[in-house]
């Protein structure tokens, strides 16, 4: 602010001077954090501004009580005439209790050196999810032997926070199979889905089963719904069973077992293998689809899902035994491309200057595969790992160590056989994750440039620009 004060020598009664001050400005009235998790982390960030003419020194930032769940930064600071400054509050409660103490600020405004803000938090449960299923048991009443019955029913969200549904385990008689899959679903707050259950007998002697569904509920992780048919049976059902692992590297050759599968009643067990998800442009197959043991061969990156089902000499059938899996990239930048028609011929292209499309020493691509980028290690090299002439496999490229810069992609519509149009998808995987999916409609000699990847913040930056067509050279030089 600025003050006017008279001259106490030299001069008349009526003389001033200008004299500048500090004015710090606060907008809020105190800080409250609410209920927080206990053992989790919420941060505030308290904007102060110096709203007068001269520099504000804040020379002392500190709680009123000693509560280490609260963390200052920075706890001194100087802002300049009209600037902002930002002190970040972190707030980690290890108790179900209440947190409240005062922010107190000391600084070199005059009108309010001492300067006290109420800081108040407690910690509780936090926002949790409350999964609801409406029904504890299916009867589906009397069912003649291979006839169809149907029933349904319906899980709901009824937190306040995401519910995740993990995974979930079928048992019992396998003549109960959904239509539909919970496993790896996500329900907002107050969002349901429902869950259609088929029952078709193979005998008349009646069934019985189960479906366990597990979730991030922390009150009730697990629950289950019976299914009930033909007044129901006893529990001698086969089961299938697969030593599945969590994560396997791509492209690699899976092994799965099927060998643990038993059958109570000791009889010898027929399976059946079947691929029931996999990622965009993958055409994995099994090998041995109806023997103990198999191998996928997992082509590219993302969510797997085989099922097992096994059944005994007298045709009772076990429910499927699941194997979720997520096939991980081992290269610090992974690309995949993939296309819809077997008549268009579509290339990668990672650059490490904008704009430098087939040049030899820029552009990594099917004319300049390995180029040499790195100073140090090969290892810092993009290469093009498989090149992919019509859409039978994806497009792949890699760059195992990545360097801190930015890498620019793009795709070219090489070569039309007569597929005209066509979409073109690409997936970005960054450390192993994936960061970005997006499909763009092509035609032949089209460029598509799909943006660049700045590694030194482990993220990618779309380019929103359609396709244009392509002028320059067809190969690199």
């Amino acid at each position: 602010m600025i003050s006017f004060i008279p001259m106490l020598f030299g001069c008349s009664d009526n003389t001033k001077v200008n004299v500048i001050y500090p004015d710090m400005a606060i907008a809020t009235e105190n800080i409250d954090f609410g209920e927080v998790k206990v053992d989790e982390t919420e941060t505030y960030t308290l904007q102060i501004i110096n709203a007068g003419a001269a520099s504000l020194r804040i020379g002392d930032i500190a709680l009123s009580d000693d509560l280490p769940v609260y963390s200052l930064n920075p706890t001194a600071l100087e802002i300049p005439s009209s600037e902002v400054a930002e002190v970040e509050i972190s707030f980690t409660p290890t108790d179900f209790t209440e947190y409240n103490t005062a922010l107190n600020i000391t600084s070199n405004d005059e009108e309010n050196p001492n300067f006290s803000l109420p800081l108040l938090g407690y910690g509780g449960d936090g926002p949790t999810p409350d999964i609801f299923v409406d029904a504890e048991s299916l009867d589906f009443g009397d069912v003649a032997v291979g006839e169809e019955g149907m029933l349904y029913f319906t899980v709901r969200n009824q937190g306040d926070a995401e519910l995740t549904i993990g995974s979930t385990l079928q048992s019992g008689s396998g003549a109960f199979s959904l239509v539909g899959d919970l496993d790896e679903q996500l329900l907002a707050p107050g969002v349901e889905t429902g869950i259609v259950v088929n029952y078709v007998p193979f005998h008349d002697a009646g069934d019985s089963g189960a479906l366990t569904i597990f979730s991030n509920d922390p009150e009730e992780p697990q629950v289950d719904v019976q299914f009930i048919g033909n007044g129901g049976g006893e529990d001698n059902y086969p089961v299938a069973a697969i030593a599945c692992p969590s994560t396997v590297q791509s492209p690699s050759d899976l092994f799965l077992d099927g060998t643990n599968s038993t059958d109570p009643t000791g009889q010898v067990l027929n399976y059946q293998w079947t691929l029931e998800r996999s990622p965009l442009g993958s055409q994995a197959i099994l090998e041995t689809p109806n023997d103990s043991q198999t191998n996928l061969n997992v082509d590219v990156s993302g969510n797997y899902q085989v099922n097992l089902i096994v059944q005994n000499a007298n045709g009772t059938t076990s429910p499927p035994a699941e194997c979720l899996f997520y096939a991980e990239p081992p290269a610090d930048i992974h690309i995949e491309l993939s296309w819809l028609d077997a008549d268009a011929d579509l290339d990668l292209h990672l650059m490490q200057e904008e704009n430098a499309l087939f040049s030899l020493e820029s552009d990594c691509c099917w004319c300049n595969s390995n180029p040499e980028w790195g100073e140090s290690i090969i290892e810092d090299n993009p290469v093009l790992s498989v090149d992919s002439s019509d859409n039978s496999t994806p497009e792949m490229l890699d760059v195992w160590q990545a360097e801190t810069k930015d890498y620019y992609l793009s795709t070219h519509y090489f070569s039309d056989l007569g597929a005209g149009q066509t979409e073109a998808t690409i997936r970005i995987y960054l450390s192993g994750v994936l960061v970005g999916q997006y499909s763009q409609t092509m035609i032949h000699n089209q460029v598509w440039d799909v943006g660049f990847i700045r590694w030194s913040t482990n993220h990618f930056i779309e380019n929103s620009s359609p396709p244009y067509a392509y002028e320059g050279l067809r190969s690199c030089h």
